[in-house]
């Protein structure tokens, strides 16, 4: 008699093999893309889920003045080398605005800049989704974490584009000596983004140079490999490299111009240290991780735990020499850059996890000829990091999700409504003053290329601010601006329509001249982009006022 064979899996078997799977890494010891634990289908399927979950959290949000200005940059430059003329005193590469600039001509409307940066989040997170040498778990967890989703997506800057330049970089460091060019565009390009990327580039050449030095006579064998190429490469990179830093570099009279501080002081250090550990778990309000763990641990425990981690990084990579110069010369030289030059928060610490990024995937590809231990420490190793990331992945999504539900929930910023209440009663046709620039230039904006708001301090018929050393957030005083109203009134002969980021603390006499129309309120976390407009109208009887 026939043997029956059952076809049906045993219970609780299924879904048992379905978390396996999704535990499995991706990819088998060369790196290169598998089908273990997941499908053709699991790239196109998570780059689906995310960019549903992404549109939505970039429709509830505002953009504020940091999106608006480079939007604004590109916008009224009438070429490129106005363009690079306007970026002097930004102390940013000119990529993000170059990739702006063809869209400002084709519409007016800075949604589009949203639509770019959507699409670039959207491609770093199918590029991760497909190639990273992570669990299925790993990449789901990525893609919903604080910075892919939130701080590098839904706020469009030039961050989304250096982590897709990253991810890049990751998948071709595979074949960097067989197609050294390809990898020479990435670094030139990521170079070009911002400041903080342009260090990752120098600490990936720092890297690859001691890579090429541990493996030259084998490459020699290698008829796929052209020295030539290899050399070009190289040169490119450095030349690219020099050209962002000389364009970076601030003029004199630039308000971000300010010599290195290269005094050490322990309690500088100190700062820095205990800000570095808020990129682990953000949080949008409250005590930050950073506070809790100095307030709990105190900052000698703290300096020992990051010893005790970069000790524990030597270790894992001891295989990989030019990976952990890579890695250790990109954190080095933010870390340098932070304490003598500029360290402002979460998008610039994030830079740190990058250098990481850049070690467990790219790094990867740079493991010594000699043969991995196959001890059974090795394997407790591995199963102990690999838990720890899925770990550290977990506490970003938890972040990401939190920053989304608070940017949905509180106003990013009221500029849009304020441009909204110019608009529909018809007061862009008035002449503008805004106080302080910084924020008024969200609202201009809002309005479009078609109106233009006097920042007072400096009138060159362009709505971007000018960051030189006449740029001052307090430098504009209530009396200074009703003056210039004045002024303005004077030669406009008509109302001033005033737009303020505060209350006006009017005296009497200024009553007769200065009437509140409208207060938008309630912006978190950007609490200085509330707004009070005002008109200013000379009384009938011609009054001066003195």
């Amino acid at each position: 008699m026939r043997e029956r064979i059952c076809t049906r899996p045993r219970r609780g078997g299924g879904c048992c093999k379905i978390f396996s799977r999704l535990l499995k890494s991706d990819t088998v010891e060369n790196g290169s893309a598998s089908s273990t634990g997941a499908g053709m289908w699991f790239a196109p399927v998570l780059t689906a889920a995310y960019a549903l979950v992404l549109s939505f959290a970039m429709f509830h949000h505002e953009m504020y003045r940091d999106e608006f200005q480079a939007w604004m940059i590109a916008r009224d430059s009438t070429g490129i080398l106005d363009l690079l003329h306007n970026l002097k005193y930004e102390g940013h590469p000119a990529l993000w605005h170059l990739l702006l600039m063809p869209l400002t001509r084709l519409t007016s409307d800075p949604v589009a800049m949203q639509g770019l940066h959507f699409l670039i989040a959207s491609t770093t997170v199918f590029v991760v989704a497909k190639y990273a040498p992570f669990s299925p778990l790993q990449k789901v967890l990525f893609a919903f974490g604080y910075y892919p989703l939130y701080r590098y997506a839904v706020i469009s800057r030039s961050y989304a584009l250096v982590l897709l330049l990253v991810v890049t970089l990751c998948v071709w460091l595979k074949q960097r000596w067989q197609k050294p060019l390809r990898v020479a565009l990435v670094l030139v390009l990521l170079s070009h983004t911002t400041v903080h990327a342009c260090i990752l580039a120098i600490g990936v050449v720092i890297g690859l140079m001691l890579d090429y030095l541990l493996r030259r006579r084998s490459l020699v064998q290698d008829k796929a490999v052209s020295r030539w190429k290899i050399y070009a490469a190289f040169s490119i990179v450095v030349a690219g490299i020099l050209a962002a830093v000389l364009q970076m570099s601030p003029p004199a009279d630039s308000h971000f111009y300010s010599p290195w501080h290269w005094t050490p002081e322990i309690s500088r250090i100190k700062w820095l240290v205990i800000e570095s550990f808020n990129p682990l778990f953000p949080t949008p309000e409250g005590m930050r991780l950073s506070d809790l763990i100095h307030s709990v641990m105190g900052p000698n425990v703290i300096f020992v735990m990051i010893g005790a981690l970069l000790a524990a990084v030597i270790a894992y990579y001891r295989n990989c020499p030019a990976a952990l110069v890579m890695f250790f010369s990109c954190v080095s030289g933010l870390a340098v850059f932070f304490y003598a030059k500029y360290f402002n928060g979460l998008h610039h610490s994030g830079f740190y996890l990058l250098a990481f990024l850049l070690l467990v995937w790219g790094g990867r590809h740079m493991t010594a000829a000699a043969a991995k231990s196959r001890s059974r420490l090795s394997a407790v190793g591995n199963t102990c990091a690999g838990h720890l990331m899925t770990g550290f992945l977990l506490l970003q999504v938890i972040s990401g999700f939190k920053f989304v539900a608070y940017d949905v929930k509180h106003p990013f910023t009221l500029a849009h409504r304020t441009a909204e209440y110019i608009r529909d009663n018809n007061l862009d046709s008035l002449p503008m003053i805004g106080v302080a620039d910084y924020a008024a230039s969200t609202v201009a904006g809002y309005l479009g290329a078609d109106s233009r708001i006097d920042y007072v301090r400096e009138n060159r018929g362009k709505s971007f601010i000018v960051w030189d050393n006449t740029w001052g957030r307090n430098n504009i005083s209530d009396a200074a601006a009703i003056a210039h109203a004045e002024k303005v009134a004077a030669q406009t002969g008509g109302k001033v329509l005033l737009i303020f980021n505060r209350q006006l603390e009017l005296k009497p006499d200024e009553r007769r001249f200065v009437q509140p129309i409208a207060a938008f309120t309630g912006a978190r976390p950007i609490r200085d982009e509330n707004f009070y407009l005002y008109f200013y109208e000379s009384p009938a009887d011609g009054t001066v006022r003195r």
